[in-house]
């Protein structure tokens, strides 16, 4: 534990003599490329919650830690950061700067010069900062977050101005249905029968199942000797008894 212990603090006193090698170097001239221009932009917004233009001790820790620096290390970025002059606070300029140290301690390398330019060949990774990058601020090459869409607007109340729906019209009368053509009327008999064969040819021919006079009296006949109640019916047990005298199977 200890040598692993021994190993940390080795590295946070290089770290130090880092920062203060630079801290006692010429002014740093370091400005974001063009393409991440509008990251360092949005975060220093991000971090400006008071509006006014620069970033005091408190708002610059609270954001800073974000990094999941050690603390140690973003004292010294400060002290870097806040030069030419010192003014315990961080402008724009003195912003990008401390964002530029903090990428370059994220991605491993240290800067080669005033402007803070990396090794030759490298391509880093942007500074990152928890719950703000990518989410808050857009990182460099990517979309700007689109804005929220606006509200829905609610649907306007009905007003008496506004026209009923007119009514539905009334379906057309149908014609009425042609009456049926009135049956002939009966032929008186006659001594010799002749009217009754062609009053009953007539009905046969308009009707297949009409009754013949002589077939109409004969059924009326075995309709009233089942017709025990007289109420013009025949109920199931006169019914079975009739029936049965056809002679048919009763299966069928």
């Amino acid at each position: 534990i200890s040598r692993g212990g021994e190993k940390v603090k080795g590295k946070e006193r290089t770290e130090k003599r880092y920062i203060l090698k630079m801290a006692g170097a010429a002014a740093i001239t370091f400005a974001p490329d063009a393409h991440e221009m509008g990251y360092y932009e949005g975060l220093f917004v991000t971090a400006d919650v008071g509006r006014q233009g620069a970033i005091g001790g408190k708002e610059a820790v609270e954001f800073l830690s974000k990094s999941k620096l050690p603390v140690e290390l973003l004292k010294n970025i400060w002290t870097v950061s806040d030069q030419n002059p010192k003014s315990n606070s961080l402008d724009r300029r003195k912003f990008f700067i401390a964002v530029r140290l903090i990428q370059l301690f994220q991605n491993g390398f240290k800067a080669q010069n005033a402007s803070l330019a990396a090794p030759d060949g490298v391509v880093m990774r942007p500074a990152m900062f928890d719950g703000v990058s990518g989410t808050l601020v857009a990182l460099p090459g990517e979309p700007n977050a689109a804005p929220a869409p606006p509200p829905t607007p609610a649907p306007a109340p009905m007003s008496a101005s506004i026209a009923a729906p007119a009514p539905m019209p009334a379906p057309a009368p149908q014609p009425p249905a042609a009456a049926p053509a009135p049956m002939p009327p009966p032929q008186q008999p006659s001594q010799n029968g002749e009217s009754n064969n062609l009053s009953s040819s007539v009905l046969a021919a308009q009707d297949p199942y009409a009754l013949m006079p002589h077939e109409a009296s004969r059924y009326d006949s075995i309709f009233e000797q089942y017709n025990v109640k007289g109420d013009g019916y025949v109920y199931g047990k006169e019914a079975v008894e009739l029936f049965s005298r056809s002679g048919m199977d009763k299966a069928d």
